[in-house]
């Protein structure tokens, strides 16, 4: 799909730069906040934006997909996770300008934008802690991703640091999606001895830990609390509203966006950018300090 913004008539001689956003994966509220901000980034800046979804998750079709794009002409090349990390590296990038948005960290070859996400679930992590929460269970994302680990690790890094141990009945795996949460919530929740916190890697897996804790007979936040990550429309959605880790996406978007603009024809000057922008932790109605676990042994 190509998007075309009207401000790019105002430009000398009519013309526009192409940009292409490559994106793969589940249509989350997530990604479709990235899609909504890189047209209004685009359009601010008299830009044509392409829009190219990917069902493979392997290097050979995302080359073979971004070489299709480039051949059409292309003045600059946004990459969502995991396609950047999948990417970085490779011969298919040498010429064309890339940024690449919300990865877990420095790429060699692209500019990136991004969180640091580690950081920003450790602070969730103590903030549950803070709270009484002992017993904390941990949903981890779509392991293709980069920014899963750093999740993971940044809950790690919490718990060890109070003392607390990571157990692994605790941990459990998720794809991003409402249903991978449920899933995974579900799995937690039939421990005997069950979590008083579950913290989910975003929000709609969080979502989904909140449905089926309400199917299950429990009041939230009084015997769970649970929060997510990236302060979608979801999270507010959710009932009870979500605690969240709030991603300036629009804002990370349009760094993007203008650091592609701001780089002369095909060639990338200088050393790529790593730019961290501030997360923000938002306290909502589901999380509580903790109470007795009536289901505990």
């Amino acid at each position: 799909m190509t998007l075309k913004n009207d401000e790019s008539r105002g430009l000398p001689g009519g013309a526009s730069k192409r940009i292409a956003l490559i994106y793969t994966g589940s249509q989350v509220p997530w990604l479709g906040e990235v899609l909504f901000s890189a047209f209004n980034a685009t359009a601010r800046f008299g830009a044509e934006l392409v829009l190219r979804a990917s069902s493979s998750f392997t290097r050979k079709g995302l080359e073979k997909l971004t070489l299709g794009v480039a051949r059409n002409g292309l003045e600059g090349l946004l990459l969502l996770p995991p396609c950047a990390e999948l990417l970085t590296g490779r011969e298919v990038l040498s010429g064309i300008n890339v940024a690449a948005i919300a990865t877990a960290g420095a790429l060699p070859d692209m500019h990136t934008v991004r969180v640091d996400n580690r950081a920003a679930t450790m602070a969730m992590t103590e903030f549950l802690i803070r709270l009484g929460h002992r017993r904390i269970a941990f949903i981890s994302g779509a392991p293709r991703h980069s920014d899963s680990m750093e999740r993971r690790i940044g809950f790690e890094q919490a718990m060890q640091r109070a003392d607390l141990q990571v157990q692994q009945e605790l941990m459990a795996d998720g794809e991003f999606t409402f249903e991978s949460g449920r899933s995974a919530a579900a799995q937690l929740l039939a421990l005997a001895d069950r979590p008083t916190a579950i913290l989910a890697s975003n929000d709609e897996m969080a979502a989904g830990a909140l449905w089926v804790a309400q199917q299950r007979g429990l009041k939230l936040p009084d015997d769970l609390s649970v929060t997510g990550f990236d302060d979608t429309p979801t999270a507010m959605k959710a009932w009870p509203p979500l605690t969240t880790i709030r991603q300036p996406i629009a804002a990370m978007v349009e760094r993007a966006v203008e650091l592609l603009m701001e780089l002369p024809g095909n060639q990338t000057s200088g050393a790529p950018s790593d730019v961290v922008l501030d997360h923000l932790l938002i306290e909502r109605d589901s999380t509580a300090p903790c109470g007795p676990n009536p289901l505990a042994n």
